[in-house]
């Protein structure tokens, strides 16, 4: 081989080489700015859950405080009177069927369907609680005013 021919060979090695750099040069910078992007959406992700977290915290202190309210002076449970045969001071109890309670009387008349939000707050009291009263307050013509109390 000439002097010539390796010097061409040489040079078309250098421009290959000097191609895959500069390839490479341009997938560094890509790479870098996608890992920019990606950090600054960790950052705002991060910031996020964070703020998540705190008002997550700050609701279940409030859940928690509403539960204890109702632990220690009961809840009033407003029932409209469709001519229901209960009167003041009678027992009534829950029962769950499917996913929400019934309220029944002591003659197992069917009184309320407790809606699936309420049933789950009073399901999880209850089980907390342990021993229930349902008694009933007041009664007129239109409304049964209930007072549930947990022992």
């Amino acid at each position: 081989m000439s002097k010539d021919e390796v010097k061409n060979i040489n040079e078309r090695l250098i421009n290959k080489k000097e191609k895959e750099l500069k390839s490479l040069d341009k997938k560094k910078e890509i790479y870098e700015r996608e890992f920019e992007k990606q950090e600054e959406l960790l950052k705002r992700n991060r910031a996020e859950l964070e703020k998540l977290e705190y008002e997550n915290m700050l609701l279940k202190d409030r859940y928690n405080s509403l539960k204890r309210v109702i632990k220690e002076r009961g809840l009033i449970i407003d029932i409209i009177n469709d001519n229901y045969s209960v009167k003041e001071w009678d027992n009534l109890s829950f029962n769950k069927e499917g996913e929400y309670f019934i309220v029944y009387s002591k003659r197992g008349e069917k009184i309320k369907e407790v809606d699936k939000d309420t049933t789950e707050i009073l399901e999880e009291i209850i089980r907390e609680g342990g021993r229930y009263s349902l008694v009933v307050i007041r009664v007129d013509n239109k409304h049964i005013k209930t007072l549930l109390r947990l022992n």
